[in-house]
């Protein structure tokens, strides 16, 4: 090997080979290893002004990159860079790459802090409905801490203000996202609670009645004003709001059956 020759981080050397006793030597093969890391990825994110959608994350990589990885959080794992990553919620993206000689990049990072909104808490059974904003897969008797310890996060620099339908947390509920800087409203949720009919956040024979009295005529409910209720009436799925449904209310006090609140289907 000849002396290795330094300059620039880079190391070049020659190899070579002396095929027999007394004879010449000859350059077998040239080396040359780059031992600069390749400069950090940067990264932007779209949207930048406060959203309730997600935001997109792009990640830009050098020439010599021939390893690209990002990972999301401090618990997430090093992940192969294939395109735009995509944040539900707030959170801190990191990349990284490698060149051919295996030498590292510094960390790029950037910090997602513009989505507001309510998101679903980790292990929890929450549905958010992004059409409707129907909050649901909760369960019945439900309190507003277990709404916000239990079931939901909130995303953003906001607090949470609620509107109860029925004076306590039930069907119907109004759960409102307000920025804390102008106290604007910025979205209104709704409760739902499968079983749930007159918002008291119980399900028992009060309900039954008010569907059979709906059955009847007795009472009516407006199809966008009372939404929510006509979602929670229809527990065997039928796509009617009738006394099958008042029963299978009254079997739910009873004991003998239970609702799937993320599903709102009596089983």
């Amino acid at each position: 090997i000849t002396e290795l020759v330094i300059q620039d981080d880079i190391i070049k050397y020659t190899v070579y080979r002396s095929p027999a006793s007394g004879s010449a030597q000859y350059a077998e093969r040239y080396h040359t290893i780059v031992v600069t890391p390749p400069v950090a990825p940067t990264l932007s994110q779209t949207p930048t002004t406060p959203t309730n959608g997600n935001v997109t994350v792009t990640i830009f990589y050098p020439a010599d990159a021939a390893v690209k990885e990002y990972k999301v959080g401090t618990a997430g794992a090093w992940t192969a860079y294939t395109g735009a990553v995509v944040l539900t919620a707030n959170n801190t993206v990191k990349a990284r790459c490698k060149d051919e000689f295996g030498n590292w990049s510094n960390i790029g990072s950037i910090t997602v802090g513009n989505i507001w909104k309510l998101v679903v808490r980790e292990g929890s059974t929450t549905v958010i409905n992004p059409q409707t904003n129907f909050v649901y897969g909760l369960k019945d008797s439900l309190t507003k801490a277990d709404f916000e310890n239990g079931f939901i996060r909130i995303s953003g620099d906001v607090k949470l203000e609620y509107e109860f339908f029925a004076g306590v947390f039930g069907t119907g509920t109004k759960v409102k996202l307000v920025d804390n800087t102008t106290r604007s409203v910025l979205l209104t949720y709704t409760i739902l609670i499968f079983g749930d009919i007159n918002g008291d956040g119980n399900i028992d024979a009060i309900d039954a009645g008010v569907l059979v009295d709906y059955e009847n005529s007795t009472n009516s409910w407006d199809a966008l004003a009372d939404a929510a209720q006509y979602k929670a009436s229809d527990v065997n799925g039928d796509g009617n709001i009738d006394s099958i449904d008042a029963g299978i209310l009254v079997d739910i006090e009873n004991n003998l059956k239970t609702i799937n609140q993320a599903t709102g289907l009596a089983a």
